[in-house]
């Protein structure tokens, strides 16, 4: 689930395209105030009885959130920083027990992501629109890169899975065949 805090803000059209992107691809969203409490207790409840954590870029309120949805977990909130890199008031993950049963484990910000290998599956990466088409390729080992007919790529040009979606699971195949390489026993010597 995808939670788009700070709605007190507003939410822009290119935002609004771009959860119209994942909600097409069946990712829901729940929008959410830390600081006024919009969303609050759906977003408890959708977390109850769950191991879930907080994932996002350094100063999109994942602190924040952990703070209204665990008053008494005392995290460190900071000002929002804008420089290049930004600046991570969560250095550490640290796991909170949720009043309605389960965990939330609020991390650090997100600057690079690296998948673990072994969690993934070859054939989708997770992205759940590939899932979806791969079984229209005309071979079931298809990547999805430059293979002959395979439907993914067409249900791409033909609008049926976003393109940006598409270009963000071709550079997860790409780092994933270099992660898989690297691991392979004749490369660490």
């Amino acid at each position: 689930m995808l939670v788009v805090n700070k709605t007190e803000l507003g939410i822009d059209d290119e935002l609004r395209t771009q959860l119209e992107v994942f909600d097409a691809a069946g990712y829901r969203w729940l929008p959410c105030s830390a600081r006024g409490g919009a969303g609050i207790e759906p977003l408890l409840e959708v977390c109850a009885g769950q191991v879930a954590a907080l994932v996002g870029q350094s100063g999109v309120g994942k602190s924040s959130l952990v703070d209204r949805l665990i008053p008494d977990a005392q995290v460190e909130i900071g000002e929002l920083v804008r420089e290049e890199e930004g600046r991570h008031t969560t250095t550490a993950s640290r796991l909170f027990d949720l009043p309605l049963g389960g965990h939330l484990i609020d991390s650090p910000g997100v600057r690079d992501f690296a998948p673990a290998v072994d969690r993934l599956d070859n054939r989708s990466l997770g992205f759940v629109e590939v899932e979806r088409f791969a079984p229209g390729c005309r071979f079931s080992d298809c990547r999805h890169m430059r293979e002959p007919g395979c439907a993914v790529r067409e249900a791409t040009e033909h609008g049926a899975m976003n393109p940006r979606r598409y270009e963000s699971y071709r550079r997860l195949r790409r780092l994933y065949e270099d992660l898989t390489a690297a691991r392979r026993p004749e490369r660490r010597n």
